[in-house]
């Protein structure tokens, strides 16, 4: 293994304290040696005081508000990169590392150049099952590879659209082209959007299932809030859509707002109509932010990334 191998971990933390020890402590466990960075997202809970007190090597950035996911991984890749990253990995607080992952991780790395983004398979918490979150993002859009791992055959890597960025392992120069999260994303979508920049600039996303990481998901847990937050989330996405012109993504969201609010008023569902109009009107209030995001997505060097 390198020795002078740089690898920065950036954990985003949010009242993450009956999670955090686990998570640090699958890093130290690892058979490769990595620098940790935790951007806490203001947390209420005893978080920082659990980090102060027994991870006190570890480099903290405490925000005095929650920013979102996506603005705090990028406060921590930010640093990471100006401090010699070479690899970033993006962990949540409630995952946790097989003893080997990110030698794995780093192993393909190497023997696949082209791939942006490695991640690993994704197990619940407690390693029974696969996670729910897989299953629904990855083997459903890819049938070979459920097919394959059903079947015990898997190979080294598979090609996918999207994995959840629970772990994410991306090299250096791949983050130098794409850039960071969109800050317009506050949780949902951040991951899909950036992938997707990753994408158009000949990044691949790679899967490597003879790995894992154990991450705990809320399942059955859909509340109004999340799913405003999801709509909103994919509304971003869809104006970002760079196959058309903006004024194109634009009339489909009034043509799409339209149709929800009707099926919404014909069902008699007073939840989904509260949540459309919420959608809706959020979106219209940051069409300028978003026209302009659009832009410095596909134009800038390193877009939203702090230099």
């Amino acid at each position: 293994m390198d020795q002078n191998l740089n690898i920065w971990i950036v954990i985003v933390t949010y009242n993450a304290q009956k999670w955090i020890h686990n998570c640090l402590a699958s890093i130290v466990q690892s058979t490769i040696k990595s620098n940790v960075i935790i951007v806490d997202n203001y947390s209420t809970d005893n978080t920082l005081g659990i980090l102060k007190e027994k991870y006190s090597e570890t480099k903290i950035i405490a925000n005095n508000k929650n920013e979102g996911f996506g603005v705090g991984n990028n406060i921590g890749i930010s640093y990471a990169l100006k401090n010699g990253a070479d690899y970033i990995v993006l962990l949540n607080q409630d995952a946790k590392l097989n003893i080997d992952t990110l030698e794995c991780l780093y192993k393909y790395a190497q023997q696949y150049p082209d791939y942006g983004i490695l991640a690993p398979m994704f197990y619940s918490y407690d390693g029974s099952k696969l996670d729910a979150y897989l299953l629904k993002w990855v083997f459903s859009y890819n049938l070979e590879l459920a097919s394959d791992i059903f079947f015990k055959r898997e190979k080294d890597i598979y090609d996918v659209n999207l994995v959840p960025a629970a772990l994410w392992f991306i090299r250096r120069n791949a983050l130098e082209e794409a850039g960071g999260f969109d800050p317009l994303f506050f949780m949902y979508g951040e991951d899909d959007d950036l992938w997707r920049r990753f994408k158009i600039r000949g990044w691949k996303t790679g899967f490597f299932p003879k790995t894992c990481v154990f991450h705990h998901t809320l399942e059955n847990n859909y509340t109004i809030k999340k799913r405003i937050w999801h709509g909103y989330a994919a509304n971003i996405i869809s104006l970002k859509n760079q196959e058309r012109s903006y004024f194109k993504n634009v009339f489909f969201l009034v043509k799409k707002y339209f149709r929800s609010s009707l099926n919404a008023i014909v069902d008699w569902d007073k939840s989904e109509w509260y949540v459309t109009q919420v959608i809706f009107f959020r979106t219209v209030l940051r069409l300028n932010s978003i026209y302009k995001n659009r832009r410095i997505s596909v134009k800038e060097k390193m877009p939203f990334l702090i230099e």
